[in-house]
């Protein structure tokens, strides 16, 4: 199943957005689902074939971290959250997305990444380009 991803010039919070500044663990690309580590309060890429905390979404990255130690913004929640015009995997009117095996990344749901995944709702697209983004609740 394809992977959707943002491109990083394109890729706009809206102004009613809950974003917020954190420390990155890792590096994590623009689009990147994220869960924060409740150890160390960073920021690392969610897995849906990782251990129990990293099934979890708790933001998307609305910026780029090229390693650990990094600034992030992350958007908790967006009810226009503009993804850009481009994906490799077409967004339609009213599609779930969920996170895939591959770390960070989201697809299609049902999920089908593999016997240990689950699914975990991330967003609803409320257009070809603009997704419901309710992380860390259902959609």
């Amino acid at each position: 199943m394809a992977l959707y991803v943002f491109p990083t010039t394109t890729f706009k919070p809206s102004s009613s957005a809950s974003c917020e500044v954190g420390i990155a663990g890792e590096a994590i690309a623009v689009g990147d689902a994220l869960y924060r580590d409740s150890t160390t309060s960073k920021w690392y890429l969610s897995d849906a074939n990782g251990a129990a905390a990293k099934q979890t979404v708790e933001g998307m990255a609305a910026t780029a971290s090229g390693a650990d130690g990094c600034r992030i913004v992350v958007c908790r929640t967006d009810d226009a959250l503009d993804t850009g015009a481009t994906t490799t995997q077409v967004m339609a009117l009213g599609d779930i997305l969920v996170l895939s095996a591959t770390p960070g990344k989201l697809q299609p749901a049902p999920a089908d990444s593999g016997s240990k995944s689950i699914v975990v709702a991330l967003a609803n697209t409320a257009t070809q380009m603009k997704l419901v983004l309710k992380a860390g609740s259902a959609v």
